[in-house]
């Protein structure tokens, strides 16, 4: 298969894994047309390592930067290496995280005989690193997976969690950013997260016949996200959460989404906004430092009010 795919690479303080990644990825140089690092102001050794590698592979690595050497996150920094990128398909990969052997074995084919479909997601792996990732997320080091779903039931399952990828499962054709928009950039977590749940309500998107992982995600406490921060800072936690919310809002009333998406996105941005299970550990965090005011704060932020619930069914009976 002739080489067509581009590797986006986004590159913050990763000195310690950054080699590993790109090896992964030249592992499976016969797929890859280019590797593109994407350096984000990086405070450690990252840039001397990622000009190292992309000195050494000449032929398939560029290595970009910020104006100014900035630090522009994750979702910036995509948004360049897609811009950037000549290749007829995109994939991501983290520079802490790898591949595993024949990634692309499974997308490229059906992408190939499938012209319809915008992109295929494979299932990824979650491996703990460090003692304190693995008995902070205990019994989470699993394969990141869901049901094999018809592209044009894809949005309903992913709204109610049945189905789902990491930002390194899923290879795209470059036209489906011309459909739906690039990463949002006033989101400094979950902007990756978001993107896909705009691609699941507007592209054709198919899950992989290949059964299997294909990358591996890890933890290894120096993440830029971090989900257990729920726990130790609800408030900033849920801030965050409401924010893409209200991003994913935005965005939604100004397209044109088929079928009955509208009305499915209002119930779950409804229930997203409204969900606190997990406010009881917020509130025994709370208790103990006596900051009650805390908790309200964070049932405020993330539970909508009467008027705006108004609101969002104004919009829904308008589409």
């Amino acid at each position: 298969m002739t080489a067509s795919v581009s590797v986006v690479i986004p590159v913050y303080n990763a000195e310690k894994h950054l080699e590993a990644a790109v090896q992964s990825v030249l592992a499976q140089k016969e797929d890859i047309l280019e590797i593109i690092l994407i350096e984000d102001g990086s405070t450690d050794d990252s840039l001397e390592v990622a000009d190292a590698l992309c000195k050494n592979n000449p032929d398939i690595c560029r290595l970009l930067r910020h104006a100014e050497g900035q630090n522009r996150g994750a979702g910036a920094s995509r948004n360049k290496g897609i811009k950037e990128s000549k290749g007829q398909y995109i994939c991501f990969l983290d520079a802490d995280d790898y591949w595993l052997k024949e990634r692309l074995s499974g997308a490229l084919p059906l992408l190939s005989s499938s012209p319809e479909l915008d992109g295929v997601y494979d299932q990824t792996r979650v491996e703990l690193e460090t003692d304190e990732e693995r008995a902070r997320f205990s019994g989470r080091g699993k394969t990141v997976k869901g049901e094999q779903v018809l592209p044009e039931e894809l949005f309903a399952a992913f709204l109610k969690g049945r189905v789902g990828w990491d930002t390194l499962g899923i290879v795209l054709r470059r036209e489906a950013f011309a459909k739906v928009g690039f990463f949002d950039e006033s989101l400094r977590l979950r902007q990756d997260g978001q993107l896909w749940f705009r691609m699941a309500a507007m592209l054709n998107l198919s899950q992989s016949p290949l059964g299997r992982p294909v990358a591996v995600y890890r933890r290894h406490g120096k993440n830029r996200f971090n989900p257990h921060q729920r726990y130790t800072d609800p408030v900033a936690f849920c801030e965050s959460e409401f924010q893409v919310w209200e991003s994913l809002f935005t965005w939604f009333k100004e397209k044109e989404i088929k079928d009955n998406r509208w009305e499915l996105f209002i119930r779950a941005y409804l229930r997203g906004l409204g969900k606190i299970g997990y406010l009881g550990k917020a509130w025994q965090k709370v208790k103990q430092e006596g900051r009650t005011s805390l908790y309200w704060h964070t049932l405020r932020t993330y539970v909508p009010g009467p008027r705006r619930i108004l609101r969002y069914l104004r919009y829904l009976a308008k589409a």
